[in-house]
C-alpha cells in the first residue's frame, strides 16, 4: 500500500486512523510503500507504521519532466538510517518515478544502494560514474560533473522541481523555481565544451546526449533570467527594453530547439509516431496522436492537469512552447504601446484557444531522425552566449 493518502490528506488521516487501518491487518501481511522517502519519509512520524514492513522509495520525477534535478545527498544516506533506526521495519529500498528517461546519474547512484552496506564518498563515486559513463577517464568531465553535484544534484526539499519558465504557460507571476547557483551548472556547460576536444569522449552517445541535456538546462537558466528581465521592462513600461529581451528570449527557445534536435532522444517525432504505431484505423491513429499530444501539453480537454509532463524535446518547444511566448511577447508589447493593461485572464483564453489546444488536435509530422551534431552545435551555442554566463 503507498503512503501517499496519508502525507496528502493529512486532514482526514490523523496518526489515530493512520494506526488504526495499519494494524488491522496482521503484522507482516502488509507492506508499506513510502513512497517519497528521499524528500518526505513518513516511517518516523508513523512509528515506522506502526509495525508493518516498508519499502524506502526514491520518487524523484513526476509527470516524466525533463530537467536536470537529484537529491544525492539524502539517497546516500537515508536508506541506512532508516535500516538502522531503533525498531526498524524496512525491507528494502525502491524507486517510483513517474518518468525514468531523464537524470541517469541519479538512478545509477540510487540502483547501487542494494549492493551498498553504508553510504559511499559521493565526489569519489561521481568521477567513476563519469568514467564509466564515458569510457574514458576525463578530468574536465570529472569537473564537470562535480559542478552538478554541488548544484542540480544537491536539491534539499524543493517539491516543484522540474518546472521552469520556459514551460510554464506564460504570464507576468511565473515562480522563480531555481534552488542553485546558476552558474555551477554554466561552468559544467563550459567543462563539457572543452570535454569534447577529446573524440574519444565525443564519440560516446552518452557523453552527447549528456551535452545536450547540459546545454539545455543552460539555455533553460538563461531564459529563466531572460524572463525576469521582460517582466521588470514592462512594469516599467520600457518599451525598448521589452523589445530587445523578448528578442533574446525567442532566440533562446530557437536555440533550445536546435540542440534537441541533434539527438534522437529528445525528438517529439518519435514520441507521436510510437503513438500511431498503435492504432489499427486511421481513426484509432488520431485519438492515440491527440492523447500523445495532449499528455505532455494540456492533459486534459480543457487544461485540467495543465503542464504537469512538460517535456522538452524539438518540436514541443518550436510548436507549442515558442508560439506560447511568442504570444505573451507581442501582447505585452501592444499594452504598451497602446498604454493598456496586461489581462492575465484574457491571455490565457487566447493563448488555449490560438496554441494550446490547437496543437494537440494537429497532424503535422515532426522528424524521427536526430539534425546536426551536437558537439559542434553545443559549442557554437556556448561561444554566442558566452558573455551572459
Amino acid at each position: 500500500m503507498q503512503n501517499w493518502m496519508f502525507i496528502n490528506q493529512k486532514e482526514t488521516w490523523s496518526m489515530d486512523k493512520i494506526e488504526a487501518l495499519l494494524t488491522s491487518v496482521p503484522l507482516g501481511r502488509m507492506i508499506v510503500v513510502d513512497l517519497q522517502s528521499e524528500m518526505s519519509p513518513y516511517y518516523v512520524e508513523t512509528s515506522m507504521y506502526f509495525g508493518q514492513p516498508f519499502i524506502w522509495n526514491m520518487l524523484h520525477n513526476f509527470g516524466g519532466v525533463l530537467g536536470l534535478y537529484g537529491m544525492l545527498d539524502a539517497v546516500n544516506t537515508g536508506p541506512f538510517q532508516a535500516r538502522r533506526a531503533n525498531g526498524s521495519t524496512m525491507i528494502g529500498i525502491g524507486l517510483t518515478p513517474e518518468g525514468i528517461e531523464q537524470n541517469d546519474l541519479v538512478y545509477a547512484f540510487m540502483n547501487e544502494n542494494g549492493l551498498r552496506s553504508n553510504p559511499v564518498d559521493i565526489d569519489h563515486w561521481i568521477v567513476g560514474y563519469g568514467t564509466k559513463r564515458y569510457g574514458r577517464p576525463n578530468a574536465l568531465i570529472g569537473q564537470a560533473l562535480q559542478e552538478l553535484r554541488r548544484s542540480v544534484y544537491n536539491a534539499t526539499g524543493l517539491k516543484d522541481h522540474g518546472r521552469c519558465a520556459l514551460t510554464t504557460r506564460p504570464g507576468l507571476h511565473i515562480k522563480n523555481r531555481v534552488w542553485y547557483n546558476p552558474r555551477n551548472v554554466f561552468r559544467a556547460w563550459t567543462l563539457f565544451v572543452q570535454a569534447a576536444n577529446d573524440s574519444r569522449v565525443a564519440a560516446s552517445a552518452t557523453f552527447r546526449y549528456d551535452l545536450v541535456d547540459v546545454t539545455r538546462q543552460s539555455l533553460q537558466l538563461l531564459f529563466e533570467e531572460t524572463y525576469q528581465q521582460i517582466v521588470r521592462s514592462y512594469r516599467k513600461k520600457s518599451i525598448q527594453g521589452l523589445m530587445r529581451h523578448s528578442r533574446r528570449g525567442t532566440q533562446i527557445l530557437m536555440d533550445v530547439e536546435e540542440i534537441l534536435a541533434s539527438d534522437g532522444h529528445f525528438l517529439l517525432g518519435r514520441w507521436l509516431e510510437e503513438a500511431k504505431r498503435w492504432g489499427t484505423t486511421s481513426q484509432e491513429c488520431k485519438i492515440y496522436e491527440y492523447n500523445a499530444r495532449n499528455q505532455i501539453t494540456l492533459w486534459g480537454p480543457r487544461g485540467e492537469v495543465l503542464d504537469y509532463a512538460t517535456k522538452q524535446w524539438s518540436g514541443v518547444v518550436k510548436g507549442y512552447y515558442y508560439p506560447r511566448w511568442e504570444l505573451l511577447f507581442e501582447t505585452l508589447l501592444n499594452c504598451l504601446i497602446s498604454e493598456t493593461s496586461f489581462n492575465e485572464t484574457e491571455f490565457r483564453r487566447k493563448v488555449f484557444t490560438q496554441v494550446e489546444e490547437p496543437f494537440t488536435f494537429q497532424r503535422d509530422l515532426y522528424p524521427t531522425q536526430p539534425k546536426g551534431d551536437t558537439v559542434s552545435i553545443s559549442g557554437q551555442l556556448h561561444r554566442k552566449y558566452f558573455s551572459l554566463l
